[in-house]
């Protein structure tokens, strides 16, 4: 996918600025990203946060609801099998009913997607789990596809949260237990 860079991307690839085009991604990564600094759960979560603030042009509440949500999915392992912990993420499996990576992503629409993005990275995701930044990508990518101005227009962490699980994620289960554990952490 395009990335939203003016023109700067050659200046600051030959540069070596953090966070450009010119990083070196680990094997399996996404140019367009760029490096996924680990670490604790919250470094890396404000990290992918920067990233989608760049890259899709949202504000940081509305990066922070965005994060929120996949934190809760996916503790941010982005080659997370859903039913498994998390120390244990392997390859994609398509089989429209096993949740994986960040979003969980279970519909085999949405799984395939997922495996065309990381091929076109020439990355095997048959016999790799993804990587951080392939996982960003992607979401980046689906994001810039589903967004909408109400998303846009959202005025807090809790309405971009909303919007992200209600919009984006749709679980089968919308209940309002989970809505009020969004809308208000308790």
């Amino acid at each position: 996918f395009p990335s939203h860079d003016t023109g700067s991307t050659a200046a600051a690839a030959s540069s070596g600025a953090p966070g450009s085009a010119g990083d070196n991604p680990p094997a399996g990564g996404d140019p367009d990203v760029g490096k996924i600094e680990g670490g604790p759960m919250h470094q890396k979560g404000a990290n992918i946060a920067k990233k989608l603030m760049s890259m899709i042009g949202i504000k940081d509440y509305q990066a922070a609801g965005i994060v929120g949500n996949i934190i809760q999915e996916s503790a941010l392992v982005a080659d997370r099998i859903q039913g498994k912990p998390p120390s244990s993420g392997g390859p994609l499996k398509l089989d429209g009913r096993t949740g994986y990576s960040y979003p969980q992503w279970t519909s085999l629409g949405r799984q395939q997607a997922f495996a065309n993005y990381m091929e076109s990275k020439g990355f095997d995701w048959r016999k790799r789990g993804a990587t951080d930044e392939l996982a960003t990508g992607f979401l980046v990518k689906e994001f810039k596809q589903a967004m909408s101005s109400r998303f846009k227009s959202t005025k807090n962490a809790a309405e971009a949260s909303n919007w992200v699980l209600f919009n984006y994620e749709r679980p089968a289960d919308q209940g309002a237990r989970e809505q009020k554990v969004i809308v208000t952490g308790k």
